[in-house]
């Protein structure tokens, strides 16, 4: 029979390969419980004469369990806790299976189960008293098994004969040659331990019971404990599978899946193994099994769309030799981003954002944003260096200047003032004369670049 479970991110990486696979460790929990609430008669339609007992006791025992099967039993231990309580269809995280323990419980009709993850555990025990009270006979049967390609040992306890309805422990651990069980003979003890757990990660323990003290021989429970994990541990994964996980804007991509029993879906609107162009954004995108069980195989992968760089390039001509600049504007693309500029090599990506001082001539720059996307785009600077034009007559005064400097030129001019360092301070258009304010600038050397018609000069000004 094949069993689904629910889960998500990532399941595959911990779980079963699809077909002929092997466990790289034991299936989640929820999968596990999922699969036990949906098929746990496979088990119990094993249990001859199955007694239905009844979960009488308190948060951690059965009380009687009806019938006299118990006086106050299957209380549930570690070496960190006892009287761990029932949790009954609820995983619970719980330092009593060591700090990253997990573990359920279910109270079904003729079946208790018991599954943990444990962490650092080095003994697990069960204890209480039984209705037997020293009549009847104790017993043990220890056999290993192999499911699904995994080894399994089975630690079963069996307390019988005693007219009382017969207890039935069952532990069952992957495959660990250190581990061993010890348990009581007297009847009326319901003491049953498993020693040596330091290396085992996974227990599953089964309570079951047949009427009148009735004897569960060992083809018999064998079979119960192969039922257990055929049903308990899921098979038909789905695995989700992705062309890159990390894209730049603009990209395709191909998702396509693997594995489940009937097929599968994709959310999102996905269609397998067809190439699409997602926006710039984070993705869950899921793959379910179209089986429709109750519980349902998933898989997901995370996809990130990052966004693309742009800019605008502007340039400053050399008005000075070496003085020119490119100045980038950014337009498109997510922080952080570096630049390279190629005047100094090529690759480093430790550049200034704009290009200063350099001199005339075509520069490139390529600018990457987060996932490795980049955007190049070049730039060119003229230069104006021993370029003259005595047709321009002005006056400009005073030179130096410690507050405003005045340019008298007859009809419409245009003026630019940049600092030493070739980067533009202010600039405008006049008619005639323009006055200059400079008093809140830093003291030091200026350059004022006049243009009228066809005609272009540059001022020297010093700023005290």
């Amino acid at each position: 029979m094949t069993k689904l479970y629910s889960l998500r991110n990532g399941f595959l990486a911990a779980a079963v390969a699809v077909s002929g696979g092997l466990f790289a460790q034991e299936p989640p929990l929820d999968a596990v419980l999922c699969n036990v609430n949906a098929d746990y008669e496979d088990v119990t339609d094993l249990v001859p004469s199955m007694y239905v007992f009844a979960y009488d006791g308190g948060i951690g025992d059965i009380g009687d369990g009806g019938g006299d099967m118990y006086d106050g039993g299957n209380r549930l231990n570690t070496n960190f806790a006892t009287n761990i309580p029932y949790s009954d269809d609820a995983i619970m995280a719980s330092a009593s299976f060591g700090t990253t323990g997990e573990y359920f419980t279910r109270h079904l009709p003729g079946l208790f189960v018991m599954v943990a993850d444990l962490d650092a555990v080095t003994d697990f025990y069960i204890t209480g008293n039984n209705g037997a009270d020293g009549s009847g006979t104790a017993d043990e049967h220890v056999f290993s098994t192999t499911v699904l390609g995994t080894n399994y040992d089975v630690f079963v306890k069996r307390v019988h004969s005693a007219f009382d309805p017969s207890i039935n422990h069952m532990m069952i651990i992957p495959e660990d040659a250190s581990v061993s069980h010890t348990w009581a003979t007297n009847t009326n003890d319901d003491q049953h331990n498993i020693l040596n757990l330091g290396s085992t990660d996974r227990i599953y323990y089964l309570l079951y019971s047949s009427s009148g003290g009735g004897f569960i021989d060992n083809a018999t429970t064998e079979s119960i404990a192969d039922a257990f994990l055929n049903m308990a541990l899921p098979v038909g994964a789905v695995e989700a599978n992705a062309s890159a996980t990390e894209l730049c804007e603009g990209d395709t991509l191909l998702l396509y899946g693997s594995g489940g029993a009937s097929g599968y879906d994709w959310n999102l609107g996905v269609t397998d193994s067809v190439e699409f162009v997602p926006s710039v954004g984070t993705y869950e995108y899921i793959v379910d099994d179209a089986t429709g069980s109750a519980c349902i195989a998933e898989d997901t992968v995370t996809v990130v769309v990052n966004a693309q760089p742009a800019a605008t390039l502007s340039t400053d001509d050399e008005l000075i030799a070496g003085m020119g600049s490119v100045y980038l504007t950014i337009t498109g693309g997510a922080f952080p981003l570096t630049f390279d500029w190629d005047n100094d090599g090529t690759g480093d990506f430790d550049d200034d954002q704009n290009l200063l001082n350099v001199p005339a001539g075509t520069y490139t720059v390529t600018i990457m944003a987060p996932g490795g996307c980049t955007y190049t785009d070049s730039a060119t600077i003229n230069s104006q260096v021993g370029i003259e034009d005595e047709s321009l007559s002005f006056e400009a005064y005073p030179n130096p200047t410690n507050g405003n400097f005045v340019i008298e030129l007859d009809g419409e001019f245009g003026y630019t003032l940049y600092n030493l360092v070739g980067e533009r301070v202010f600039s405008g258009y006049a008619v005639n004369k323009e006055v200059m304010d400079m008093v809140e600038l830093p003291a030091g050397t200026y350059f004022v670049n006049l243009t009228q018609g066809d005609s272009e000069q540059t001022i020297k000004v010093v700023k005290q």
